[in-house]
């Protein structure tokens, strides 16, 4: 028996849940089970995934794959990424699979729901745009709302503690400091409750989405690669989940 009639045999059995009820990661993490369940699979390219669920008539690309499972680390327990577009995951990931938990988890959205719940109503329209950018692997704008949003809450937390002077430009108080200094003033000055908006150390790791932010904004002959932001996510997210503390 071939892989694609496995596949399709389990699809028809009551063991597993109808795949074309799933959203697009439940989808990936049904063939990730399955393979590794029923095929013995270790590890899985995610060109394999996507064209294990063509057996299916779901089409998502693989690079789309590699952003999906990119956003759920963090959010499944022992979810690992083996390599760069490999990945394995322990029985743990049933309950996330079958829904056993918070459902919101498991959209395509890049902050979790605690940091969506943290930067409030004034973030949603640059949020709801951030995801439909970056899971349709538009780098360019992706890179542009991932700096605004920074930007943003760095304003708004600094007028809620009452210190929004500290950001205007010495020279020109009509006008504010541009990202690089407003990071730095983030690190150097302490909100309300005696700690700063952002921690130096993570201050120090933001020039990489500064960078592409410009880029995207600037440089009209590049185009931002959804690789280049994968690099920065992280310490964005640190970032903006610090700042959104002050909010």
């Amino acid at each position: 028996m071939n892989v694609k009639e496995i596949f399709k045999k389990l699809m028809i059995s009551s063991k597993y849940p109808d795949i074309k009820k799933l959203n697009p990661l439940q989808q990936v993490l049904w063939v990730l089970e399955i393979s590794f369940k029923e095929l013995y699979a270790e590890a899985l390219p995610a060109k394999t995934l996507s064209e294990y669920l063509w057996y299916f008539r779901i089409h998502i690309e693989p690079r789309r794959i590699t952003n999906i499972l990119n956003a759920a680390r963090g959010k499944v327990k022992n979810f690992k990424q083996v390599d760069v577009t490999y990945y394995a995951i322990t029985n743990e990931g049933q309950a996330f699979l079958y829904g056993n938990v918070d459902q919101t988890l498991i959209q395509d959205t890049l902050f979790s729901k605690d940091l969506i719940s943290s930067l409030g109503k004034k973030f949603e329209k640059e949020i709801k745009q951030l995801n439909t950018c970056y899971f349709n692997e538009c780098g360019d704008a992706t890179a542009f709302l991932l700096r605004k949003i920074l930007e943003k809450a760095i304003y708004l937390a600094f007028a809620k503690n009452g210190k929004l002077d500290k950001l205007k430009n010495p020279i020109d108080s009509s006008k504010y400091l541009g990202l690089e200094k407003m990071i730095h003033v983030a690190s150097t000055e302490k909100a309300i409750d005696g700690t700063p908006f952002i921690l130096p150390k993570t201050a120090s790791e933001l020039s990489g989405i500064k960078f592409l932010g410009d880029t995207a904004a600037h440089d009209f002959l590049y185009n931002v690669d959804i690789k280049d932001i994968n690099h920065e996510l992280s310490i964005v997210r640190v970032a903006i989940g610090q700042i959104a503390k002050k909010l």
